[in-house]
C-alpha cells in the first residue's frame, strides 16, 4: 500500500506499527516521521513515534512526542510517562 501511495499518512503510520511490532524500531521511526510530516496534527502518529523513541532509549524525544499527542487530545502516554518521572512537567 505504501508503494502505491507513499504520501498517505495513515498507511505510513500503520506500516510503522508493523515495523515496531516486529522489533524494527528504526524503520518504524522513519515511517512515523514521514506520517507526522504529512499530518502534523495526528495525535496517534505522535504517540506512536514517542513509543519508538522510548524503545530506542531517547526519553527526551519520547516526552516531546507524548506531550504533542497530549496537546492534540491523547494524553494517555504522556501522563504515564510523566508519572514515571521520565518526562518533566
Amino acid at each position: 500500500a505504501a508503494a502505491l501511495d507513499p504520501t498517505d499518512p495513515d498507511i505510513l503510520n500503520n506500516r510503522g506499527n508493523a515495523h515496531n511490532n516486529l522489533g524494527d524500531t528504526r524503520k518504524a521511526l522513519a515511517d512515523y516521521n514521514a506520517s507526522v510530516t504529512l499530518r502534523p496534527a495526528d495525535a496517534a502518529a505522535h504517540s506512536n513515534r514517542g513509543l519508538a523513541h522510548e524503545r530506542l532509549g531517547d526519553d527526551v524525544a519520547a516526552c516531546r512526542d507524548y506531550r504533542m499527542a497530549c496537546d492534540l487530545g491523547d494524553c494517555e502516554f504522556y501522563e504515564s510517562f510523566r508519572k514515571e518521572g521520565r518526562c518533566p512537567k
